[in-house]
């Protein structure tokens, strides 16, 4: 077989390489035939088509294929070179192993070495933040104080420094404060209802006539044991402290001389202090006496605080002195001068070692009250400091000197780490306050705006006086906010979710009347009717028990809004579908989808997906960072921001389901996980509105790695963005009965309507409830009831339905759309003011 097979390639090679010729029509004849046949024939042997010998085409091979040597052409031969192919393969398959396994032990100990370095990075943080702890309690070093302050004299007496009765006092306090601080902080924080509430308060009690006709209220604090009760210092030299549950005034003490400037509530007890112009400090007490009087100072005291014992109270005055006195013997127990500037306001930290005060030069100085030493001098502020208060964990004090700017310092840093800055320049802040659990921060000014501690982003702000607010206060657990104002009110805000009856005229309309240019006739009428404007909340649905995210929370509200137009009415409602914001995932990074939807169906459905995160406390994106980027490039793909966006993961693998036959594996919105950035975790608490949301139908082994980034939007430019899933109104019916129907016509009458519209009383039809009606017109295609039944509809009064997607309470969603329409109205008469001026210029002109 094997002589036969390589006989037949010698003679295949042989004819290869023999001379042959080709025609045109491709067939090969040997040259010396073909010849013979044209001389004879002069045609083709093929088709008998003329041809001559030019037409051929010589035939020429490449190379001379050798053949095979029989020993690579047998079959054990083949074996042979299969087998090494074979054991090639296993070799590269053992070293590839070996390979393999050296580089997972090297994996192995580069993750014991990263777990090490993870382990002494833990220790070092912890080490850092006790450091930070210790620091934050300032405790001054022989280094840091450049001298100890000079003895005092006060009314003709040398005043040194503390007894060591009131120095031991002073330590056992701050010793407990400083051990259950934090303890006390954290049920702080869980009793608050969440940054939500912050938006919902509603004016609840307007107090008027406090003081004097025209005198401003300058100052104003709450009793931290009874909310109810409220203090305030006015122009007129007194001051009053006022009882709202019981709407009448308590007491009200005027042995002052000069303006009253600050006055400060006992924690637990009903006494109260008050600084004045005329250079003293009065201690007056509710349950009846004297008082104390305390003279301590030669010039108007600026500034005073009670000391977390309640036993002492701090003042500071212009004369460039503080001095810390005992408020049940009136005398002053220590007393130093700060060399470089007059004093203009004063604060003490939560657990009592230590007090801020600001100078005239827009410093800020923190003292040791034991040793009556400075501790931690702050700069900065460009004028006065009229204003300082430290937050409830003791870790940051914030101040502000009159003007538009807000500073924070960090204690325990020792630095500047937050600048404020309105956004109006002839913004003057007022007054400073921290609530009860040191999350808010309140600034009250022109209007009142309040802050998230940490990210210090504004939340929201409410303007609800007519002139400068002096003074705030925090009630416990932030269920009621207190403002006074030189308009000479005091308002009592509480949380609207919790009142049924809600008055929007002096928070949304009544400070704006004034600026409408209309006569004495239309203007009163205007405020008649807005007098009369009230919402009622008629009825509310909860989210059920299968919403585990929502389990609780509001999920539909009705309510009736009594006196405004039908166009007003509208204008809400399509505020509340287009224009009130809603965070939402706009940009979608999908790194691996290996699932059999396409890339843009599954990005547009995640993006439908709700999150629970409210809008308030974040900034509107950037105008660069809204362009469309590519996501091949690592360097165009900005990363999510703590001001303004929310960065979400979903990364899942299929795997095979357990009693099964498909295995099939259903992705939920609860596999999307949050991942906060910076300190959003201290703040806010993200989810899905909805867990069990689908998202796609993988099998296994299929991927999906998406990274999200959430933005806040409105509706108006995507669906996705609107807070609501229905919003709509319609105006109350109204049906009138022209003659009684009794009878038959009666139980006729009343099967034409709506059940529960028309009872049956008396044997007469009765109209009882016009709200379930919907509007049936069936009784006009009886010609009998045409002239006898009218049906209409009451334009003052709108049902308004608003069911929320779950970001956001039905509430909220209807105040901020409140808020919406104001800024439009203001721009409007913004402009409608400027173009008044440019046509009275105009006509001037000419």
């Amino acid at each position: 077989m094997q002589v036969f097979t390589n006989s037949c390639q010698t003679f295949l090679s042989k004819i290869r390489c023999s001379n042959h010729v080709e025609t045109k029509k491709g067939a090969i004849f040997e040259k010396r035939l073909i010849t013979k046949w044209i001389q004879e024939n002069g045609t083709d042997p093929v088709n008998d088509a003329q041809l001559d010998t030019d037409q051929l085409i010589e035939v020429r091979p490449e190379s001379i294929v050798r053949p095979k040597a029989p020993n690579h052409t047998s079959i054990p031969a083949i074996l042979k070179a299969l087998q090494d192919e074979t054991d090639a393969i296993m070799l590269n398959n053992y070293s590839q192993r070996t390979q393999l396994q050296t580089t997972r032990q090297e994996l192995s100990h580069a993750l014991y070495q990263h777990d090490a370095a993870c382990r002494v990075i833990a220790r070092l943080q912890k080490e850092t933040n006790a450091t930070r702890e210790a620091l934050a309690t300032l405790k001054p070093s022989q280094a840091q104080v450049p001298h100890e302050a000079d003895p005092v004299e006060a009314d003709g007496d040398m005043v040194e420094g503390l007894s060591e009765e009131v120095i031991a006092k002073i330590d056992q306090e701050n010793a407990a404060l400083t051990k259950g601080r934090k303890e006390l902080v954290s049920k702080r924080k869980a009793a608050l209802s969440g940054v939500e509430k912050l938006h919902n308060y509603t004016t609840q009690n307007t107090l008027k006539d406090l003081h004097a006709p025209g005198k401003h209220i300058l100052c104003m604090d709450m009793s931290k044991a009874d909310n109810t009760r409220v203090v305030t210092g006015g122009a007129d030299n007194t001051v009053v402290v006022y009882d709202t549950k019981a709407g009448a005034v308590l007491s009200k003490f005027d042995g002052h001389k000069g303006e009253v400037s600050k006055v400060a509530y006992h924690s637990t007890k009903d006494v109260v202090a008050s600084a004045s112009d005329d250079s003293t400090v009065r201690v007056w007490s509710l349950e009846g006496g004297s008082g104390a009087t305390i003279k301590a100072h030669k010039a108007a005291v600026t500034g005073i605080s009670y000391h977390p014992l309640g036993q002492y109270v701090l003042s500071s005055s212009k004369d460039q002195t503080w001095a810390f006195s005992d408020i049940e013997l009136g005398s002053v127990l220590t007393k130093a001068t700060e060399n470089e500037a007059k004093l203009e306001s004063c604060d003490f930290h939560p657990d009592g070692l230590f007090f801020g005060v600001g100078t005239s030069t827009g410093g800020v100085k923190i003292w040791d009250i034991k040793n009556r030493v400075e501790v931690a001098p702050f700069a900065g502020h460009k004028g006065p400091v009229n204003a300082v208060a430290f937050s409830e964990n003791g870790y940051y004090v914030a101040s502000a000197a009159g003007g538009n700017e807000i500073k924070i310092w960090d204690l325990r840093k020792l630095k500047e780490i937050k600048s404020i800055v309105m956004r109006e320049d002839d913004y003057v802040v007022n007054a400073l306050k921290f609530d009860p659990s040191g999350q808010y921060l309140g600034a009250a000014g022109q209007d009142l705006r309040l802050y998230m501690a940490k990210t210090w982003a504004e939340i929201t702000c409410y303007s609800s006086h007519e002139d400068e607010i002096t003074g705030l206060s925090f009630g416990e657990n932030c269920a009621t906010l207190a403002s006074c104002s030189r308009d000479s009110t005091v308002r009592m805000n509480v949380n609207s979710l919790s009142a049924r009856y809600v008055d929007v005229k002096d928070e949304y309309t009544a400070p704006r009347i004034g600026s409408l240019n209309i006569n004495d006739q239309k203007e009163l009428t205007l405020k008649q009717k807005i007098a009369q404007t009230e919402i009622v909340i008629t009825s509310t649905t909860q989210f059920p028990a299968t919403c585990v995210n929502l389990e609780g929370e509001l999920e539909k509200v009705e309510f009736d809004i009594r006196g405004i137009d039908p166009a007003m009415s509208n204008t809400l409602r399509r505020i509340m579908i287009a224009e009130v914001p809603q965070m939402a995932f706009d940009r979608i990074l999908i790194y691996n989808n290996t699932t059999l939807i396409q890339d843009e169906v599954l990005a547009h459905r995640l993006g439908l997906i709700p999150i629970k995160a409210d809008f308030r406390q974040f900034k509107n994106r950037a105008q660069k960072d809204m362009t469309s980027i590519d996501c091949t490039k690592a360097a165009n793909v900005k990363g999510a921001k703590e001001e303004d966006s929310l960065l979400f993961h979903l990364k899942v693998i299929g795997k095979h389901q357990k009693n099964s036959t498909n295995h099939v594996q259903i992705v939920e919105s609860s596999e999307l996980k949050w991942s906060p950035v910076g300190n959003q975790k201290e703040t806010m608490n993200v989810m899905p509105c909805f867990h069990d949301i689908t998202i796609a139908k993988i099998k296994p082994k299929q991927i999906i790695d998406i990274e999200l980034h959430a933005f806040r939007g409105i509706g108006r430019d995507h669906a996705k963005f609107s807070p609501v899933c229905t919003a709509f109104y319609r105006l109350l019916p109204t049906i009138e009965f022209t003659e009684p129907i009794r009878g038959d016509d009666a139980v006729e009458i009343q099967k034409m309507f709506s059940p529960g519209t028309v009872e049956i009383i008396d044997d007469e039809a009765k109209v009882v409830n016009v709200r379930v009606d919907a509007n049936s017109r069936e009784v006009f295609r009886h010609k009998k009831y045409r002239d006898i039944v009218k049906l209409g509809r009451d334009r003052e009064v709108a049902l308004f339905s608003v069911e929320t997607v779950g970001a956001l309470s039905p509430c909220v969603i209807f105040k901020e759309s409140c808020k919406v329409l104001m800024n439009k109205c203001d721009v409007f008469l913004e402009e409608l003011t400027r173009t008044q001026n440019d046509v009275k210029d105009e006509m001037k002109n000419e």
